[in-house]
């Protein structure tokens, strides 16, 4: 992401300095991260609850394969707004605010990634990849270009005095 607006000349709003917009940013950006997650919640829980083999839960019998298979959306959706929302955490509290308000651009990304992605999940690998690469690569090219300045932080931090 960070590539590509240097590539294409995109600039981002600059990252407010103050805490408490960067806290409203990083909240607002895992809330919208955290809907598709919430979905996919709501369709298992509804899945099970008019499913009688599966009414009982994962944990007292082997599900149904709509039940496995609506699990196997929902570990992954869940793997991925924790990323992210961490993702976001540390764009947020740790980028320079001429860095721009990148967890904005990247939790419209996840959405969107998602949403095709689950859309795709039942017609195997191909049909989800898009959504899957719309929604990991975002987070981990925050993270890796943020690692550095978490790593400094921790040093000034640990060093300090």
């Amino acid at each position: 992401m960070v590539i590509a607006m240097a590539v294409t000349g995109v600039v981002l709003p600059a990252m407010p300095v103050r805490f408490e917009e960067r806290v409203a940013i990083w909240a607002a950006s895992s809330a919208i991260a955290s809907m598709p997650l919430l979905y996919c919640v709501i369709r298992l829980a509804n899945h099970r609850l008019f499913t009688p083999q599966d009414i009982a839960g994962a944990g007292f019998g082997g599900g149904t394969p709509k039940a496995k298979m609506l699990q196997a959306m929902l570990q992954n959706t869940l793997e991925q707004s924790i990323l992210a929302a961490l993702g976001y955490a540390a764009w947020c509290f740790l980028a320079p605010a001429s860095w721009g308000v990148a967890p904005a651009i990247a939790c419209i990304m996840l959405l969107v990634g998602r949403i095709a992605f689950l859309a795709g999940y039942e017609r195997g690998a191909a049909a989800r990849s898009f959504g899957f690469a719309l929604t990991f690569y975002p987070s981990l090219a925050m993270i890796a270009v943020i690692a550095p300045f978490a790593m400094n932080a921790i040093a000034s931090l640990w060093f300090a005095g």
